[in-house]
């Protein structure tokens, strides 16, 4: 594979692989309110619900979304750094490390996910 195409897969996997999240978490308002598996389920999946939590979905995707372009872009980086060295050698410590950093972080967003639908807003009781 050419330099050239090789950038071009690279940018297009890139963006691919971050957009797919997107897409995704979009798709799902298109589904029965059923097919959303979140804590506190039934308060979420309730019509006047919905909505929001389809689109606190959708706008916390960017977030994984872009940590994803990083993870795509770093790899990059380091085929080429290692292509460029003789002979060609892909650093393992730099992948499993980019690996690692890409996994803590979908994990941070996966429990920023549960925290939000792990609350719901308390009702206001009706002082005297």
């Amino acid at each position: 594979m050419s330099g050239a195409s090789s950038q071009i897969f690279f940018a297009l996997f890139g963006v691919g692989f971050s957009a797919l999240f997107s897409v995704m978490t979009y798709i799902i308002r298109l589904f029965p309110s059923s097919a959303l598996n979140v804590p506190n389920a039934e308060y979420w999946r309730s019509p006047e619900h919905f909505g929001e939590a389809c689109e606190f979905l959708f706008a916390s995707s960017f977030w994984l979304g872009s940590l994803a372009l990083l993870w795509a872009g770093a790899m990059n980086y380091l085929v080429v750094v290692a292509n460029r060295s003789a002979p060609p050698l892909l650093s393992s410590f730099w992948v499993w490390t980019l690996c690692g950093l890409f996994l803590a972080g979908t994990m941070a967003w996966v429990v920023g996910i549960l925290r939000f639908f792990g609350r719901t807003p308390v009702e206001k009781s009706i002082s005297r």
